[in-house]
């Protein structure tokens, strides 16, 4: 059996799409994969997004960035936060968190966070490991050009995604919450033994 680790707290607030289209990644950005997925994100990725979307705003949050990524990020527009105090203001102003993962392993806790506040997420298939398949998050792009697409979706047409992403954050409050451990728990001692 996998015990997941009880990340949900009882209750978390709904989700409600913010005023400004807004996308957020959430990485501590010194470790390579992190690095290596924010880089491709500001090099390949956003300037898709803003050809279409120029009023859309992109937020990098966690500390590690050098400062090559800072100087990339300034030149996409996009911002630099570093480590943030208050994640929860940070997805409360977010329209969509995107995971454009191309290497690591395991579960990927900062697309479960994303998932718990409610924010319609983007994921490849990488940045979905551990978490939720193509049946739960839907398409998990893998390509510059399809991870931006699917932002794009979410930021043309934010009703669909956050439906989808309340329908995620309850099922998620479930497998990641305390209720889903106690579960899992009873039902590892209740089993018989072989």
């Amino acid at each position: 059996h996998v015990v997941r680790p009880p990340l949900a707290p009882a209750v978390w607030p709904a989700h409600h799409q913010p005023a400004v289209p807004t996308v957020l990644l959430v990485s501590y950005l010194a470790r390579e994969e992190n690095s290596d997925a924010a880089r491709w994100l500001l090099g390949e990725i956003w300037p898709r997004v803003t050809r279409v979307r120029p009023d859309a705003r992109l937020r990098l949050a966690g500390a590690g960035a050098d400062a090559d990524l800072g100087r990339l990020a300034a030149a996409s527009g996009a911002e630099v936060l570093g480590y943030v105090d208050d994640l929860d203001a940070e997805y409360a102003g977010a329209s969509a968190c995107v995971v454009p993962l191309r290497g690591g392993a395991g579960v990927k806790f900062k697309t479960v966070e994303a998932i718990l506040a409610g924010v319609p997420v983007v994921a490849t298939p990488t940045g979905a490991e551990g978490v939720a398949g193509a049946d739960r998050l839907g398409r998990l792009p893998e390509t510059a050009a399809e991870v931006a697409d699917a932002l794009l979706g979410v930021l043309a047409d934010p009703g669909p995604a956050q439906e989808r992403a309340d329908r995620l954050q309850r099922w998620a409050m479930g497998e990641f919450g305390t209720d889903g451990l106690r579960r899992l728990v009873r039902d590892v001692y209740a089993a018989p033994m072989r």
